[in-house]
C-alpha cells in the first residue's frame, strides 16, 4: 500500500470534485481514537469518512461552546493554520473554511500583514495566500462540532484510558476509567476495537502502553530551545484587518504577533527565549513588548483595552517519538499530532501537520479497501508528513541553543540561502517573497528556493545594498483566493526534504 499523500484535488478544494467523498469502506473496522483535539478530530473525520465506526476517547468534558480546555494548555494563545493544512481541513470536513468567515474569523492576504524579521520591513500588498483569523478555541469548536455530527462518530468523554491488550489475533482491549466518577459511577470498563489511534498529544502514555505490551522503549530526540510566550486579548476602536508580525530569530531574541479575531477582539503574543520569555503580569507584558526592536506593536496595543489576564505557555520543547521504525511495532496501532511529533509553536506548523496526517489516513484507509491496512507501513508515513516541518523548526531552534548544535551539511547550505531568499523576499523581490511563502505554507517544495533568477537577484542585491523602511502599502500584484493553484500541489512525499533553515521563518502558532 502507498501511504504517500497526492493532494492534487486540494487546488480546488471549495470544488464539487473535493466535497465527494470516496465510497465507505466495504469491512468497517471498529477504530478507537484517543483524544479529543484537533489531531484527534482529523484523525477520527478520516477514518469516518472511509466509512469505520469511531470511537474518541476523551479525558476531559467536551465543551459545547468555543472555550479552552485543560487537556489543551496552549488553547488561548494565539494560532496560525498554514494554507496546506486549511487546505486539508477542507477537504476533510468540507464547509469549514466558510463556517470560520461566518463565525466572524477575519481573512486577508498574507501579504497585508506588517511584518519585520530581522532584515527589516517587508513591502505589503495585497498579495498572498489568504489567512483565516480564528482564535483556537472557536476553530476546535467548529471542527468537533462537524467530526461529532458524523453518522458513524461516538465520544465517550471523561475517560482515560488506563492501558491498551492485544490478543493474538490482532484485535485490541482498551482499558478504560472515568475520570468523572459522580457523572460516571460504573469504574472500569473496556472496550473492544480492530484499530487504535493515539492522537493525545504531548501528554501521551504511549511509552507506558507500549511497555505494557512487553515492547522496547521507542527512541526520543528532544531539542528545546526555552521558548515561550504569552498572550492577552483585547477590544479595540479600530476594526478587524492585518496585524503585525516580528520575527524572533537568532539574532533577535524577541518577537510578537498582534492580530484580529472573531468578534471584533484582538490577541497580541508576546514571544521570547531563555531568560527573556515574557511572564503573567501585566505591566511586564507590555514591557516585553516595548523592548521590541520596533514601537508598532505597542503603538497598537496602548489603544486597546484588555478584556482577558496574560496567559504563558512555556511547553515549546521539539519532541520527536521514532514510532514505527521497530519491526515488532503492534499491526492496528497508530500515532498522529503531537503524540508522535511536537513542534515548538512558535512555528505555526502543529495544526498544519496533523491535518495532513488526517488526509494521509482518509487515503491510506480508502486504498485498503478489501485488503489488510498495513499499519507499520503507514505509521512511517505519518512520521514522514512531520520531515519538514520538524526540520524547518529545530534547524532554527537549534541556533538559539546555549550550545548550538551542528546541522547537517545539507541543511546547513539549505538554512544558509533560505536566509538569503528570506532577505531578498524583505528588500521587495517579488519572487523570492512568493517561494518564501509558498515553502512557509508547505505549497512547494524547498527545491523552489534554488533558482538561477534567485541567485542573481542576490547578487545583484549585495551589489547594491537596501536600506529597510517603515511597512507601507505597496500596489497589489496577484491575490491568490482561497484554493487557488498559483503553486503546484505538494505531494507529502516531498515532506521528507530538508527544510528551510533560514533566520526570520518563525510564525505564531
Amino acid at each position: 500500500m502507498d501511504v504517500a499523500l497526492d493532494p492534487r484535488p486540494l487546488s480546488t478544494p471549495t470544488s464539487e470534485a473535493t466535497m465527494q467523498h470516496p465510497q465507505p469502506h466495504p469491512k468497517p473496522l471498529s477504530t478507537s481514537v484517543i483524544g479529543a483535539s484537533l489531531a484527534g478530530l482529523f484523525a477520527a473525520a478520516a477514518a469516518a469518512n472511509a466509512g469505520h465506526q469511531v470511537t474518541i476517547i476523551e479525558r476531559d468534558g467536551i465543551p459545547t461552546t468555543p472555550q479552552a480546555r485543560r487537556g489543551v494548555p496552549q488553547s488561548e494563545q494565539t494560532h496560525i493554520l498554514l494554507h496546506r493544512g486549511l487546505l486539508s481541513a477542507e477537504h476533510l470536513l468540507p464547509g469549514l473554511h466558510d463556517e470560520l468567515i461566518q463565525r466572524g474569523a477575519p481573512e486577508f492576504k498574507v501579504g497585508r500583514m506588517a511584518l519585520l524579521s530581522a532584515d527589516g520591513w517587508a513591502p505589503r500588498g495585497d498579495y498572498g495566500y489568504p489567512l483565516v483569523c480564528s482564535s483556537r478555541t472557536l476553530l476546535e469548536h467548529v471542527i468537533r462540532k462537524r467530526v461529532l455530527a458524523l453518522p458513524n462518530v461516538r465520544v465517550l468523554e471523561q475517560t482515560r484510558v488506563q492501558a491498551l491488550h492485544q490478543d493474538p489475533s490482532g484485535a485490541w482491549t482498551i482499558q478504560l476509567q472515568p475520570t468523572d466518577h459522580s457523572s460516571s459511577p460504573g469504574g472500569e470498563h473496556s472496550l473492544a476495537a480492530d484499530l487504535v489511534i493515539d492522537a493525545s498529544g504531548r501528554s501521551s502514555r504511549l511509552p507506558t502502553w507500549l511497555k505494557g505490551l512487553g515492547l522496547p522503549p521507542v527512541p526520543t530526540t528532544t531539542i528545546d530551545a526555552r521558548v515561550g510566550y504569552a498572550t492577552r486579548r483585547f477590544t479595540s476602536p479600530r476594526p478587524p484587518g492585518p496585524g503585525v508580525l516580528m520575527l524572533a530569530s537568532a539574532r533577535q531574541s524577541r518577537g510578537c504577533i498582534v492580530s484580529p479575531v472573531e468578534d471584533g477582539y484582538w490577541q497580541v503574543t508576546t514571544v521570547g527565549r531563555g531568560e527573556d520569555r515574557p511572564s503573567r503580569d501585566g505591566e511586564e507584558f507590555l514591557e516585553h513588548l516595548a523592548k521590541l526592536p520596533d514601537p508598532m506593536a505597542l503603538d497598537m496595543v496602548k489603544g486597546m483595552t484588555p478584556v482577558s489576564d496574560v496567559v504563558v505557555h512555556r511547553q515549546t520543547a521539539n519532541v520527536r517519538h521514532h514510532y514505527g521504525k521497530s519491526r515488532r511495532w503492534p499491526a492496528g496501532l497508530l500515532v498522529t499530532g503531537d503524540a508522535l511529533c511536537a513542534l515548538n509553536p512558535v512555528y505555526g506548523s502543529g495544526i498544519t501537520v496533523a491535518a495532513c496526517q488526517g488526509l494521509l489516513l482518509e487515503r491510506s484507509f480508502m486504498k485498503a479497501q478489501g485488503g489488510r491496512l498495513n499499519t507499520r507501513r503507514l505509521q512511517r508515513g505519518l512520521a514522514r508528513t512531520a520531515d519538514l516541518p520538524w526540520t524547518m523548526a529545530t534547524s532554527q531552534d537549534r541556533q538559539l541553543l546555549t550550545t548550538p548544535q551542528r546541522a547537517r551539511p545539507v541543511e546547513a547550505v539549505v538554512g544558509w540561502w533560505g536566509s538569503e531568499v528570506a532577505r531578498l523576499a524583505g528588500q521587495g523581490n517579488d519572487r523570492a517573497a512568493d517561494v518564501m511563502q509558498a515553502v512557509t505554507h508547505l505549497m512547494s517544495h524547498p527545491i523552489a528556493l534554488f533558482t538561477p533568477p534567485l541567485l542573481l537577484a542576490s547578487l545583484r542585491s549585495r551589489l547594491r545594498p537596501r536600506r529597510s523602511q517603515a511597512p507601507e502599502a505597496t500596489p497589489a500584484r496577484g491575490p491568490r483566493p482561497f484554493g487557488g493553484d498559483a503553486h503546484a500541489p505538494l505531494d507529502l512525499r516531498d515532506l521528507e526534504a530538508p527544510a528551510l533553515a533560514g533566520e526570520g521563518r518563525s510564525a505564531l502558532g
